[in-house]
């Protein structure tokens, strides 16, 4: 798995426990996390310790770098001695990869290394899956900024190499049916993100909003981030 969630290094943090269930559903799982911190623990000869192995089967390793592009050579690099360390069978394994953009470019290049034709002396080929958590072919994403001008020109060159493609919804699935229509669309997956909806339904707010604003007695409210993709303006519009 590469990913870019340094969440997965802080013990008890739900994403950590997350990886731990993750573990359970396969043989191994090893996590390749890109990231700007140096947190200091031995990879290169995979010696483990309390935070690079989850679980018995779990291992999770930080490509660092002060300068985050460097950060995908590193990834490529530590995922390279992974797949060559351990005695996979190549045929059995898959890179998934947290999103089509920066992790994305790591594991097509890992795809491109370890199959058939690209040489690989394990022999046979390993399966990539992405996962798109947003809906990037949105035209708000892109002019959001030009590092997401760029993440939609790479996540265009990336997706169709996929063999799998997971989305967290039917309209992102939609939006690539549409822009890639050479894709089969048993590739397209829908897995939403999962959430603890009871702990909303039945657990006890701790505040008031009508305490907080006593003038209104009609109060809407809205989570998001703040950024164009989101269209936060309509709702404003839709509430005036």
């Amino acid at each position: 798995m590469i990913s870019t969630d340094e969440n997965i290094f802080k013990e008890g943090s739900e994403v950590r426990n997350r990886m731990f269930e993750y573990g359970r559903l396969v043989e191994e799982l090893h996590i390749v996390v890109l990231t700007a911190r140096n947190f200091q623990f031995p990879i290169s000869n995979f010696q483990t310790n309390s935070k690079s192995q989850i679980s018995k089967n779990t291992f999770v390793y930080p490509a660092f770098s002060n300068f985050k592009p460097l950060c995908l050579f590193s990834a490529y690099r530590i995922a390279k001695k992974i797949i060559g360390h351990w005695p996979l069978i190549i045929d059995h394994c898959v890179i998934t990869c947290q999103d089509p953009f920066e992790t994305g470019i790591v594991g097509y290049f890992l795809k491109k290394k370890f199959s058939a034709r690209g040489g690989s002396a394990l022999g046979g080929k390993i399966s990539l899956q992405i996962q798109i958590h947003t809906d990037f072919l949105s035209p708000y994403f892109g002019r959001e900024s030009l590092k997401n001008k760029i993440r939609v020109l790479l996540a265009k060159k990336i997706i169709p190499s996929a063999d799998g493609i997971r989305v967290v919804s039917k309209r992102v699935r939609s939006s690539l049916i549409t822009y890639f229509p050479n894709i089969p669309i048993s590739k397209i997956s829908v897995l939403p993100l999962f959430y603890d909806m009871w702990r909303f339904t039945d657990g006890a707010p701790n505040f008031d909003l009508h305490d907080k604003y006593p003038n209104h007695n009609f109060i809407i409210l809205s989570a998001s981030r703040l950024s164009k993709e989101k269209n936060v303006v309509m709702a404003v519009r839709a509430m005036k």
